[in-house]
């Protein structure tokens, strides 16, 4: 646990170990990951210390399964990279346009409103609208809509109070105009969107000075520990994991018992936890993060600091498959000795973020160890492993195009990559560390 600059005590951020500046000191049952401690990180979590480690052993199963089912995910990654130039506009060869394509990234536009570091961020679908969630204790929500190109800076809009601690995790609704936000003091805050955003622009930041704005639609709390990721399923479901050892399944959908638009019970409808082949749960394995799966939205796919990810069934909770990266092959990869297995915590491999292909049914995790691996959630096999940073990868995502990936990691880069091919394309080293730390989280 950690005591934050006003006192109040709440569990530290997975992976997140303040320099000795830093006003909190970590203590109790959450410690951080780095420089071989224990347990999880987010998709924020702290970068860095120890060498890297592979996954372990290459189990029983023979290589020519493997190689067949990465072969036949490329194939699918190739076919639909084709589909997408049949359907896109002829290519530019100017000179003009190559000279576009290879100019250095460069930051358009600075959102610079926050007091301490930013720890997650989401866009709206369909509007320029985005939030973000910071360890200051607040979410903030930001209009992208007429920037002025001459300046940089932009400002929010709105600011949501409500958290007694650093904030972790923020999601973004697009269909209900909903926010969420989940933190230290183990709440999930259920926000509405202000409803500045949908009038003409110019948008008056000061439009609701001087008068209260209660934007809180109700404060779902259950876990006993730090919040540290959020997922949000289509038909109004919302997903909180915990470094309780818990995944909170919770119904958005209005009660019809109830005189209230929305339903604010307290209690989740669902509550998952981590399983073993033997049918054992066990809460010491803590969920790091989650992903609703792209190709089937009736399983959602989580991430533990023992590095295991599971397929779980969402209507009834029970985990469909287990997918372990010590059966990635062993090519090109390096062998270690102090892989624990999934059923044991490991800070030094843990997944910092999961992400689900929405085309291909393939999952992407971001480990501790600064790995990047793909899994085929058909078969359950870890189909190919590659160093992805050159200090733990903290967050990834993947474009709408589902040909590109995108990775942050504690080495202060950000890299882009061929999901077909896994080269990097290209990569942005603009960022400076805070606190051993960089960048926490990446976003389309």
């Amino acid at each position: 646990k950690t005591t934050g600059p006003t006192g109040q005590v709440g569990s530290s951020p997975p992976g997140h170990q303040p320099a000795p500046q830093s006003p909190r000191k970590s203590e109790g049952k959450v410690q951080s990951p780095r420089k071989g401690s224990s347990p999880p990180s987010s998709s924020s979590s702290s970068g860095g210390g120890g060498s890297v480690l592979s996954p372990g052993a290459v189990r029983s199963e023979s290589k020519g399964d493997l190689k067949s089912a990465e072969s036949s995910t490329v194939s699918e990654l190739k076919n639909l990279a084709q589909s997408l130039m049949q359907n896109s506009d002829p290519v530019d060869d100017s000179p003009e346009s190559s000279d576009r394509i290879n100019l250095s990234w460069s930051p358009i536009y600075t959102l610079r409103a926050h007091l301490d570091s930013v720890r997650s961020f989401s866009f709206h679908g369909t509007q320029p609208v985005m939030i973000s969630a910071s360890e200051d204790y607040t979410v903030k929500v930001w209009s992208l809509q007429n920037l002025n190109k001459t300046k940089i800076d932009v400002e929010c809009i709105h600011t949501y109070f409500g958290h007694t601690g650093p904030v972790y995790t923020c999601a973004l609704d697009a269909d209900t105009n909903w926010a969420f936000s989940g933190g230290a003091d183990g709440k999930v805050m259920h926000w509405r969107l202000p409803s500045s955003l949908s009038s003409p622009p110019p948008l008056d930041p000061f439009q609701s000075y001087g008068r209260a704005l209660s934007l809180l639609v109700s404060s779902l709390d259950f876990h006993s520990d730090a919040v540290w990721d959020l997922a949000f399923h289509p038909r109004k479901l919302l997903f909180s994991s915990s470094s309780d050892g818990s995944v909170a399944l919770w119904d958005l959908n209005p009660d019809p018992s109830s005189s209230s638009s929305s339903n604010s019970s307290s209690r989740p409808k669902r509550v998952i936890e981590y399983e073993s082949g033997e049918g054992v749960k066990d809460r010491r394995v803590v969920p790091t993060s989650m992903s609703v799966s792209g190709t089937d939205n009736n399983h959602l796919l989580v991430g533990y600091n023992s590095s295991a990810l599971h397929l779980v069934d969402i209507e009834t909770g029970k985990t469909i498959s287990r997918m372990d990266p010590s059966s990635s092959p062993s090519e090109g990869e390096l062998s270690s000795s102090s892989y624990r297995g999934p059923n044991v915590p490991d800070p030094s491999s843990q997944i910092n973020k999961v992400v689900s292909h929405h085309m291909i049914p393939i999952a992407i995790t971001a480990h501790e160890d600064r790995f990047i691996r793909y899994f085929d959630t058909r078969s359950g096999q870890c189909i190919h492993s590659m160093v992805g940073h050159l200090d733990s990868v903290s967050s990834l995502s993947i474009d709408p195009s589902g040909l590109f990936l995108l990775s942050g990691g504690h080495d202060s880069s950000i890299r882009m990559w061929d999901i077909g091919s896994k080269n990097c394309v290209k990569e942005f080293t603009g960022n400076r560390k805070k606190f051993d730390e960089a960048v926490n989280c990446v976003a389309h």
